[in-house]
């Protein structure tokens, strides 16, 4: 539950949108953001469905502050040439995790540079075994492109 404050930046001015599935530890840390009264957005579809841009709209629509999302996610928008801004000026949005995977540096960059530079990217590494982040992000650190930002409360 810390995580979602704490490294996700959640709190109950928020919106998150985690796109997921409840198998996945990532529904389970999006319900624990509840703790923070935020109003979550439940999306139950691949988010390429019915497309890209359709999920953005939504995003955008739905004033979601705080997005989960995957690096195939943010490839796709990339190889796509997708121009989130296009699509409105996603004002609420101030924080993207791509689960799953370290961002190379160039899509980490391209993801930050696609916000207009505002939007904070980083990208956590849990467990789903232990239903525990091991790296995640902290509010007062830096995040480097293609680097995990810190270790996780209670990691040595």
């Amino acid at each position: 539950m810390r995580d979602v404050a704490f490294g996700y930046g959640v709190s109950a001015d928020d919106a998150l949108l985690q796109y997921t599935t409840t198998g996945w530890m990532m529904w389970n840390l999006m319900i624990a953001g509840l703790a923070w009264r935020p109003r979550l957005i439940l999306y139950d579809r691949s988010p390429l469905h019915p497309s890209l841009p359709a999920f953005l709209r939504l995003v955008h629509d739905q004033g979601v502050s705080v997005l989960g999302v995957s690096p195939r996610f943010l490839g796709e928008m990339h190889w796509m040439d997708i121009k989130p801004l296009a699509l409105g000026l996603f004002n609420a949005l101030k924080t993207i995790a791509s689960e799953g995977a370290v961002l190379t540096p160039a899509l980490h960059t391209w993801a930050h540079n696609a916000f207009v530079g505002r939007v904070r990217v980083f990208t956590p590494c849990g467990g789903t075994d232990i239903f525990s982040a091991f790296a995640t992000s902290a509010l007062s650190e830096l995040v480097y492109a293609g680097a995990m930002p810190c270790k996780a409360l209670g990691m040595k």
